[in-house]
């Protein structure tokens, strides 16, 4: 399309649907390296992952501050998990502007257990979660059918919404609790489960709570939950290391990501760029700039991109005149 404002034609695309999970947005698009850093956190999520069956149930939270690696490390052991586990991966984020949306990040992982699509209509996503949980609860259904479909906002029939009708909020949410504590427990006897949760700064207080009710799950059945969130004590997700500690310490480890170091840095600007005369000064300056945030380095890699410092030469890239004086 030629657009005002714009010297060159710009390409236009058609939207064909909606992703049924989005894609990350980080990272450099055409460059990628592999984990840099991370060998021994990588082998101790691997090793709570794979011990599941022999080992039960694990709690593990990982900490860090913005932009160490947090969500990288998620993705690594969810490729892990698909190419060597027979564990189940199921994944409940939040979201910055989600503190408002109760009970967010479960409300995700529950519809990707029922797999509930975000193009169902309500009757398409209530059949789908009653059908679940006659597979998970053939002696009890009609016990945890009714809270989970109000936990989902999803519209009763009849029977359901008699047995919800007369209780109090305080009741009424002591039986959610118990529901979606016994549903993460049959999913994990049907098969091993992980469940993580990211990003739990930003977690709204119903969801932490239900949190901090659902860590016995762990005791139960081989159900990982990977507690993912910045390591700032005023938040309230942070209790949950300190709960899990003290209350299942058998099955508690804690992970926290430190800055990578000077080395570390260089390999990782090695793998992304493969610069064989990028001036050591230029490279003191991002490592600088960066102080050992892998995501803070390829923002400013990404930025002297942008500004032409950094350009194309066949398969690498290469520092201009400007850079090098």
């Amino acid at each position: 399309l030629s657009l005002k404002g714009k010297r060159e034609p710009v390409q236009a695309y058609e939207l064909l649907k909606i992703k049924d999970r989005p894609l990350s947005v980080r990272g450099l698009d055409g460059l990628v390296s592999p984990l840099v850093g991370r060998d021994q956190e990588s082998e101790t999520l691997r090793d709570r992952l794979d011990g599941l069956e022999d080992q039960g149930g694990q709690i593990v939270t990982l900490t860090g501050e913005a932009g160490l690696g947090k969500s990288r490390l998620l993705a690594e052991l969810q490729q892990w998990a698909r190419a060597g586990s027979a564990a189940r991966w199921l994944e409940g984020r939040c979201i910055a502007y989600g503190q408002g949306l109760t009970y967010g990040p479960f409300l995700e992982v529950l519809r990707a257990a029922c797999a509930v699509a975000e193009r169902d209509t309500e009757s398409q996503a209530g059949d789908k979660v009653r059908r679940r949980v006659e597979q998970l609860f053939p002696d009890r259904a009609a016990e945890v059918t009714p809270y989970l479909l109000n936990l989902l906002s999803l519209r009763l029939n009849v029977a359901e919404a008699e047995r919800v009708r007369y209780l109090d909020p305080k009741p009424l949410k002591q039986q959610v609790f118990v529901a979606v504590r016994d549903f993460l427990v049959r999913l994990a006897e049907e098969q091993p489960l992980v469940i993580a949760f990211d990003d739990l700064h930003w977690a709204d207080n119903s969801s932490l709570e239900l949190l901090h009710f659902v860590l016995e799950a762990a005791e139960r059945a081989p159900l990982l939950l990977l507690l993912v969130y910045r390591p700032e004590k005023e938040l309230g997700c942070y209790r949950l290391g300190e709960a899990a500690q003290a209350r299942f310490p058998q099955r508690y480890t804690g992970i926290a990501l430190d800055k990578l170091t000077p080395e570390e840095g260089n390999r990782l600007v090695d793998n992304l760029l493969t610069v064989a005369d990028l001036p050591q000064a230029v490279r003191d300056l991002i490592l600088a700039k960066s102080d050992g945030n892998p995501f803070y380095l390829e923002e400013i890699i990404r930025s002297m991109m942008d500004s032409r410092l950094l350009v194309r030469d066949g398969d690498n890239w290469r520092a201009t005149a400007q850079v090098s004086t």
